[in-house]
């Protein structure tokens, strides 16, 4: 109608059938048009929906610690705890599956009871030893009460929190109070990582972290610095790796560290000098190879300083006397060379060990005059020189060990149960004593007595049935004479287990038959003797056996059936003649195997 009224307007003939087609026409066009209009409009909105849903966060539901069906987070609570963790760990370390803060925050927002929001109190607390548990295979640990469920993390096994013993209500589930956690002790826990997690450092009250005795073979936490409550660290036995950072210096409460048992390489820096509180620090059996800093004798609150096996080299400085508060020292098994300054150790009054073994140290012995002084090892030098008078007069002293330095003289007769009635190790193989051993040795206390490979001289005492405490006893490599006093050593020393009487050349007398009452006895040691007789059958009970040494002696007989039968227990070794005395069960015949 519209096309006839329009031509009838300008005057024009046309064919009304043909302006209807052409008139469907155009609408048709005009009809496709507006749909592809809307089908622009949907595609635009699907798109969008499905953008919004790729970007949004993939997740899965966590049953125990396996994952199962694919989630999206899309609570908003959800999605605003998932950024702040992505804050504190970064997008990329969050949101990857591989992860263990990924396994953390998943834990966090499904499977976690107490459903913790952006805003509860200890959700970073509770993220952070999740984070921790994850990356060390909690799940193999060897105990683990708790973790990881809906009891508070102040409950958690090793977890200790500010406070929370009076809390005992809020054990239960749901509970989300926030303690500080102020202590962290899995020590001997199986333990596994390659990587200690920076998300630790959101405990950050922590005072005491113990993770000794695991298998963690990570590099030494660069991020350490920033736990900067810690008063004590103990990463001991473990096969941890690099150097100690720089960032320790930070940690300015800090009062114990032991990384001892390690491979820690490189050098002890001087910032170890910062550390002002630090009363033991123990870095022993690690590959250092370094010198001690001078800074670290700035640290006067030290009570423990262990160096032992750490590759130190140079002398042992004069500064150490600065250290007055110490009760411990150990640089032994080092390279450390020169003679000890005697000022250094004399205002050290308070020290009760000092080892010093296994270096080339030379010079006399040092004085020393620490009125708590118990333990004393210098073996393993190149000491000269005697025994000072001063260690007679320590009254507290119960290990003495000087083997295998270049000491001479006699053995003072003041050093006694009388002037030393705590004595129970006394040491001095290797050296090259004469004289006697003293009665005063005889002591009811002492329980390791070696004295072998010097020159003393002199019969066995009497004396030596007063030693009821004795379990080791080596005078062999020396020039001993006359009889044993085998009466006294069966009738009193039930302890024994070493008796080393080898090589003296001029003992005499025979193997006692009741020598199968020692039955604590591991080694045998009689050889190079004159001793006569034969064999008892008492010694085939002698069932702790390892070594029992009778070459070059005047034996004759066989060799008992009991004795050999000793094969089937804990004999490793038994070495004889075999040409008087008959031996089939033998492990070396006259030195010949």
């Amino acid at each position: 109608k519209k096309m006839e009224t329009a031509s009838d307007n300008v005057g024009l003939s046309v064919d009304p059938s043909i302006l209807g087609n052409h008139i469907r026409s155009q609408d048709k066009k005009e009809s496709k048009r507006l749909v592809r209009g809307k089908a622009k409009v949907i595609l635009a909105f699907t798109l969008g929906v499905l953008t919004i849903l790729c970007i949004a966060i993939p997740l899965f539901v966590m049953k125990g610690d396996k994952f199962e069906r694919p989630l999206y987070i899309v609570e908003l609570e959800d999605v605003e705890v998932a950024n702040l963790l992505a804050k504190e760990s970064g997008k990329n370390v969050v949101f990857n599956p591989e992860t263990a803060q990924y396994k953390a925050m998943l834990w966090v927002i499904y499977s976690d009871p107490m459903k913790l929001k952006v805003d509860s109190e200890n959700l970073l607390q509770r993220y952070g030893l999740a984070t921790m548990y994850y990356a060390t295979r909690g799940e193999d640990w060897d105990e683990s009460e708790n973790w990881l469920n809906g009891v508070n993390e102040c409950y958690w096994y090793g977890v200790k929190c500010f406070g929370h013993d009076q809390l005992a209500t809020n054990y239960f589930y749901g509970d989300s109070f926030l303690d500080p956690v102020t202590e962290i002790n899995l020590e001997s826990n199986n333990l596994v990582s390659l990587s200690l997690p920076i998300e630790m450092v959101l405990l950050r009250k922590l005072r005491v972290l113990n993770l000794s005795q695991n298998k963690l073979y990570t590099e030494f936490p660069p991020w350490i610095g920033k736990m900067a409550d810690l008063r004590e660290l103990k990463l001991n036995n473990n096969l941890i790796h690099g150097t100690l950072p720089t960032a320790i210096r930070e940690i300015k409460y800090l009062e114990k560290l032991d990384v001892s048992n390690n491979v820690l390489t490189g050098r002890i820096r001087s910032e170890i000098g910062s550390l002002i509180s630090l009363r033991e620090l123990n870095v022993a059996n690690n590959p250092l190879s370094s010198t001690i800093p001078e800074e670290l004798y700035a640290l006067s609150k030290l009570e423990v300083l262990d160096f032992h096996d750490t590759g130190m080299r140079g002398s042992i400085s004069s500064s150490l006397q600065q250290l007055s508060d110490l009760e411990i020292l150990d640089l032994g098994e080092n390279y450390l060379e020169g003679s000890i300054y005697y000022g250094a150790l004399a205002p050290l009054t308070k020290l009760e060990a000092i080892f010093l073994d296994s270096n080339i140290l030379t010079g006399v012995l040092p004085k020393l005059f620490g009125v708590e002084l118990k333990k004393i090892s210098l073996h393993n030098n190149r000491f000269t020189g005697s025994i000072p008078d001063s260690i007679l007069f320590e009254h507290k002293i119960t290990h003495l060990d000087l083997s295998y330095n270049s000491l001479t003289g006699t053995i003072p007769s003041d050093l006694s149960e009388a002037n030393n009635p705590r004595l129970t190790h006394f040491l001095i193989q290797g050296n090259s004593f004469i004289g006697t051993l003293p009665d005063g040795l005889y002591s009811s206390n002492m329980e390791v007595l070696h004295a072998a490979n010097n020159l003393l001289t002199g019969t066995i005492s009497l004396a030596i049935s007063e030693m009821i405490e004795l379990t080791a006893l080596r005078i062999d490599d020396n020039e001993f004479t006359g009889t044993v006093p085998w009466t006294s050593i069966i009738g009193s020393i039930q302890k024994l287990e070493i008796l080393g009487l080898h090589n003296n050349k001029y003992l005499t007398g025979t193997i006692p038959s009741d020598i199968g009452l020692l039955t604590e006895l591991r080694d045998l040691a009689l050889g190079g003797n004159q001793f006569d007789g034969t064999i008892p059958k008492s010694v085939g009970l002698l069932k702790n056996l390892r070594h029992f040494w009778v070459e070059d002696l005047k034996l004759t007989g066989s060799v008992p059936t009991s004795v050999c039968d000793l094969w089937e227990k804990d004999l490793k070794s038994f070495m004889s003649d075999c040409v008087e005395l008959k031996c089939t069960c033998c492990t070396s015949c006259g030195g010949l195997s």
